[in-house]
């Protein structure tokens, strides 16, 4: 396809070097609308996760985007992703949790991409859209997923994986949830396991090869494929 690049074909510092210059207002309202109370395990401000016509991160921090803003907000990260190499696809974005991260594309793993022209194409169909990206061969990524508990919002992954001696507050590659867990960041390869939930330990699921994930973080996956891809 048109535009393709190597997994992890890094040539950008940033997300402001990652698009076009048309494309770096999108990423200046991502910015202005973070919430500056959220932070990752790097310190950085998490500004990648919205709700339509709502806060960053689901966190009342900051003013409403607009549903323009929205749109202009979702395309920049899937192009920033893109220009760096890593393909991506729409997910829905839904408050229905049996809707929501679901491919909005059928053969998702087959039409991720980084052609911009696509990527255009498919936020102004669903300009709300989450962007998905590939686990596996596609991007050279592996996902170690740890969850919080969906009621009490404890860090059930985290805890766990601790017992088995993993500390994911150690891990310098990662990035926070929606919900407040983490996916920690490796770089794949065909020994890695395959997607599983709970497998490993309760609340800690993998992504493997045709696994994906949704970019919360773009500055978070930007230093991934940096340093994983070196």
């Amino acid at each position: 396809m048109a535009g393709e690049k190597r997994p992890g074909a890094h040539n950008a510092t940033g997300p402001r070097d990652a698009v076009q210059a048309s494309d770096r207002t999108a990423l200046n309202i991502l910015e202005a609308h973070s919430d500056p109370n959220v932070k990752n395990g790097n310190g950085r401000v998490v500004a990648s996760d919205w709700m339509p016509g709502g806060h960053l991160n689901g966190v009342g921090a900051g003013s409403k985007p607009t549903a323009s803003q929205d749109a202009q907000i979702g395309l920049a990260v899937a192009l920033a992703l893109a220009a760096v190499g890593i393909k991506v696809f729409p997910c829905v974005r839904s408050r229905n949790p049996k809707k929501d991260k679901k491919p909005l594309v059928n053969d998702w793993p087959g039409v991720a991409t980084v052609d911009p022209d696509q990527i255009r194409a498919w936020w102004d169909k669903w300009p709300d859209a989450r962007v998905g990206v590939p686990t596996g061969p596609a991007t050279g990524l592996f996902v170690l997923d740890a969850d919080v508990d969906k009621d009490t919002d404890e860090p059930i992954g985290e805890r766990n994986l601790l017992k088995l001696g993993f500390d994911v507050a150690a891990h310098p590659w990662k990035q926070r949830t929606q919900r407040g867990g983490w996916h920690c960041f490796f770089r794949w390869d065909e020994g890695c396991p395959g997607n599983t939930a709970s497998k490993i330990a309760k609340g800690v699921d993998t992504r493997g090869d045709r696994g994906y994930f949704i970019a919360y973080d773009l500055d978070a996956i930007l230093n991934v494929v940096e340093a994983l891809h070196a």
